[in-house]
């Protein structure tokens, strides 16, 4: 592995014939994120959904018997495209009845999400990374798949086909790379800095020969999304590129150990999180108009916060700073998790006057997804929210929170088995 040169040693250059890109400007996103946060109210709100008790134990015995047929799946590995096709088509077959039967979903729903060709190309996703980095472990395509998968929502949504374009591929393959070269045990934080400013140069615009091979493969995901989107043409793409990079940046803070404000953590997560799914839609899209700048910025920063809420225990015993470390250090997180699930109803109510009429069944979904999710991190922490807060939301979701979280953990169990059949079915 050649080793990283000193930044001064590699001379910069704009791309023949393209400008160089500033950061996005987003004050104007945070602050609008910022008070549209601050203006929910801190509780849940009298629209979320409920299902009856009387239900309950059939539709656990629906998703004890999904679980039971996932792990069936695991033990016996796909080896033919026959075989990937039949262990595709039982699993869509049993996922469609746990949704029918459990999780309130309406058959036009399950249809919309099939028609779409969700699995399609999450499986020609999954190829093409094994095409092009053969030794990629079954996680990391998971990891790059999650984001192929909101790419292609939001396709559906903005009345776009559902495909895999160069850009969604290199995009969704470009932060567990840079990611991997940052977790490295062996560079040193020198390295590491001086790769993040290559990096920031390369993505505004500057050439520079790579400093090794990782960097030759980060580079050249730059360059797949570049194929796509020519800079002149296509400014917001690489301004949101930035945009992402300065608040990785800004959010090692979170980190740092530093004393922060509630106000400076909730800028720094709804700033990180606001810029993601931002980049997102522009990188489907080419650009936004300001309606839906705003709302995927707000949507980002939504599912950034849910992120922390439901890793609240492995942020406080790392010692990272979030929104939810900072309220649980001082009592109850009742208020924060009733605002989250408000702003995440206040986000479901502007998409839906803007999504494209064929991807309203899609919307629904998000909407009625959002707030179990919510539902099922709090009821994770339940140490943190009192216990009538906690009846409350159990009513709202499908499912007793003690039998999620016995199901998550054998759902935890089960992910080397798992990661080593997405890999089979991406053979």
């Amino acid at each position: 592995m050649s080793q990283p040169q000193p930044l001064e040693e590699l001379p910069f250059a704009p791309l023949e014939g393209s400008p160089i890109a500033e950061p996005y400007r987003d004050e104007e996103l945070l602050a609008d994120a910022l008070s549209s946060w601050l203006g929910c109210r801190p509780e849940p709100p009298p629209s979320l959904p409920s299902f009856s008790a009387a239900g309950t134990s059939d539709r656990e015995k629906a998703l004890e018997d999904f679980l039971a047929s996932l792990a069936k799946e695991t033990k016996r590995l796909p080896r033919s495209e026959g075989e990937r096709q039949g262990t595709l088509d039982r699993l869509f077959r049993g996922f469609s009845r746990l949704a029918l039967s459990a999780l309130g979903w309406e058959q036009r729903q399950l249809d919309c999400v099939q028609a779409q060709g969700f699995i399609d190309v999450g499986l020609q996703f999954s190829r093409e990374a094994r095409r092009t980095q053969p030794g990629i472990p079954g996680a990391e395509i998971f990891q790059a798949g999650r984001n192929v998968w909101a790419m292609n929502s939001l396709q559906a949504l903005l009345g776009q086909s559902v495909r895999l374009t160069p850009a969604i591929f290199s995009y969704s393959m470009l932060y567990p790379a840079t990611d991997n070269l940052l977790d490295d045990p062996k560079r040193s934080s020198l390295a590491k800095r001086a790769f993040q400013e290559r990096f920031r140069r390369r993505l505004s615009g500057a050439l520079a020969p790579p400093a090794n091979e990782e960097e030759k493969d980060i580079f050249s995901l730059v360059a797949g999304i570049e194929g796509q989107y020519p800079r002149a043409l296509y400014p917001q793409v690489f301004s949101s590129l930035l945009l992402i990079h300065r608040w990785q940046g800004e959010s090692i803070r979170l980190q740092s150990g530093q004393p922060l404000s509630e106000a400076e953590v909730l800028s720094l997560s709804l700033g990180k999180g606001g810029a993601s799914v931002l980049a997102d839609g522009i990188l489907v899209a080419g650009a936004l108009s300001p309606a839906w700048e705003r709302t995927t910025y707000r949507l980002g920063g939504c599912l950034q916060l849910l992120d922390d809420l439901e890793d609240l225990i492995e942020d406080r015993r790392g010692r990272r700073m979030t929104v939810f470390t900072q309220a649980a250090a001082k009592g109850s997180l009742d208020r924060y998790s009733g605002r989250l699930l408000a702003f995440g109803g206040l986000i479901a109510e502007e998409m839906e006057r803007l999504v494209a009429p064929s991807a309203r069944p899609l919307q629904e979904l998000m909407a009625m997804t959002l707030p179990l999710l919510v539902a099922n991190a709090a009821g994770s922490a339940e140490r943190s929210h009192s216990p009538a807060f906690l009846r409350r939301l159990e009513a709202t979701v499908p499912f007793r929170f003690t039998t999620l979280r016995k199901m998550g953990s054998r759902l935890k169990n089960l992910r080397g088995s798992l990661f080593r059949l997405i890999e089979a079915l991406s053979a």
